[in-house]
């Protein structure tokens, strides 16, 4: 890069301004998003479902829960995880009410 020199005040700011639209314009510009990783490994399942790594190996070894085994490596889905997880739902009180009162009024 060459120096600038820079002769009275207007050419400074006029400088400056075109300096601040670039770096403006750099970040009105959509960032490029980072992939998400399709897999995740044993530790990286057990901090996302917060079970530690050992359960995550004892559950996968039980089926109640679908793994990938390729090589060596447990590799998990997101996907899969979620569904793990949502199977530990806890109906909250107001269910159970309407489940009974639903039951009272088919019955």
């Amino acid at each position: 890069m060459s120096p600038i020199i820079i002769t009275d005040k207007e050419e400074f700011q006029e400088i400056i301004r075109n300096s601040v639209r670039e770096v403006l314009k750099a970040e009105k510009q959509p960032h490029p998003q980072k992939e998400e990783k399709k897999y995740l490994t044993v530790t990286e399942a057990a901090e996302y479902t917060g079970n530690a790594v050992p359960t995550m190996y004892a559950l996968s070894a039980a089926r109640k829960i679908t793994s990938y085994k390729p090589n060596k490596n447990l590799l998990f889905l997101k996907v899969d995880l979620d569904k793990y997880i949502l199977q530990g739902r806890r109906k909250s009180i107001q269910e159970i009410e309407e489940d009974i009162e639903r039951r009272e009024n088919n019955g």
